[in-house]
């Protein structure tokens, strides 16, 4: 069967303040996802977001077209985004074994 074409599309992420941050990252994005990625919320400046890419993967992934936001980035260097892998963020190692649950600690594609 032929896959069809999404009716909607969608946006990786909107602002809904100052200083929100989105982190995508290494995540496989289908073409529902718009080309500009992001959407602005009313308001909110967005020169004062951190909204990263980070190898993210898929036919959404390109980001040729993404907004051109003060605070936007495509992420090429993991050490700018270690800081928000599984160990680091939320703490992964202390509670997360506990669980049985499998979960990587770090980069997937290391």
């Amino acid at each position: 069967m032929e896959r069809q074409k999404p009716l909607f599309k969608a946006y990786l992420g909107r602002p809904w303040s100052d200083f929100s941050t989105v982190v995508v990252m290494e995540s496989y994005l289908d073409d529902i996802i718009q080309l500009t990625g992001w959407l602005s919320w009313g308001n909110t400046t967005t020169d004062k977001l951190t909204y990263y890419e980070f190898r993210n993967h898929g036919p959404g992934a390109a980001t040729s077209k993404r907004v051109n936001w003060k605070g936007y980035e495509i992420i090429t260097r993991a050490n700018k985004v270690q800081k928000f892998t599984v160990a680091k963020f939320i703490y992964g190692d202390d509670w997360l074994p506990r669980t049985g649950i499998p979960f990587t600690r770090g980069f997937i594609s290391d």
